[in-house]
């Protein structure tokens, strides 16, 4: 699958061009038309051709092997594509133009690293703060939104309008409410490390399939680490991380190692003409 026509062009100081639809890894619907519009690094593009969310510490590893060029440089990328493709589809063609125009050749590995594994704390039995997408408002369902979005009588995901993306809200007492409706234990997993640089990626290991509703209300400024699970309070404003995983989640956070696919660049050159 390729796009019908593309224009690649560097792109010029000035106020930031929302794309024309989220790039991030969420199967969120698109837009019909075929329409794509984005002004971003090139590293972003590749993320988004994936469908990979990396850690910090692996954006700095794979920025390591670009070019100056292209950890400085931002593109504006339009294009067109036939018909009304889905997400996954503008991702396929995304990877098509990236080998077209900049050349990009890349593979995945599997090393085994250091993670921090995501656990229940009792097998099979999440906290009250997550729960089945089934028993919460159907993605299609017209959401109303509730008068008070941070109100512990909110349920789970409550306050987001839209399925199948994570956001951040500020909550009461300097705290911070991360939520999502019809979302995986996999996404949270992969999300946690831009709440808390935690050094090394989380990953699932939950045991838990499926698609859930949640709301997690943390204290952003706490810094814990996994290891201060059981420390006493810092704050008394509000949880940490560590604390709201356990507390709202049933979860916790266990220092193991485990196989974590690594995307490789092996060549990049800049752009060809239009």
């Amino acid at each position: 699958m390729t796009f019908e026509v593309a224009s690649i062009h560097k792109a010029e100081p000035g106020p930031f061009l929302p794309p024309s639809f989220e790039l991030g890894v969420e199967d969120t619907a698109i837009p019909p038309g075929g329409r794509f519009f984005a002004d971003f690094a090139l590293e972003d593009y590749i993320e988004f051709a994936y469908k990979i969310l990396l850690t910090p510490e692996q954006r700095d590893a794979l920025r390591a092997k670009l070019p100056l060029w292209a950890r400085t440089d931002y593109f504006v990328i339009q294009a067109e594509a036939p018909g009304n493709p889905t997400k996954d589809q503008m991702r396929i063609m995304m990877q098509a133009l990236l080998v077209d125009r900049f050349h990009l050749q890349v593979h995945f590995e599997t090393r085994t690293e250091p993670v921090f594994a995501l656990v229940l704390l009792q097998r099979g039995q999440p906290g009250h703060r997550i729960r089945p997408h089934v028993q919460g408002l159907p993605c299609n369902a017209k959401w109303v939104p509730p008068p008070d979005r941070t109100a512990p009588s909110v349920p789970p995901g409550g306050f987001m309008p839209e399925c199948g993306f994570m956001q951040a809200i500020d909550g009461p007492n300097h705290t911070a409410l991360l939520g999502a409706r019809n979302a995986t234990v996999e996404q949270v997993a992969d999300y946690l490390p831009w709440i808390l640089d935690f050094g090394r990626p989380v990953v699932d290991q939950t045991g838990l399939s499926g698609k859930f509703d949640f709301t997690l209300q943390f204290t952003p400024e706490r810094r814990s680490s996994p290891e201060d699970s059981g420390a006493a309070p810092l704050d008394p404003t509000g949880p940490s991380l560590i604390e709201a995983l356990r507390d709202q989640f049933g979860m916790k956070l266990q220092s193991t190692r485990a196989p974590v696919q690594i995307l490789v660049i092996d060549h990049v050159e800049p752009p060809s003409p239009n």
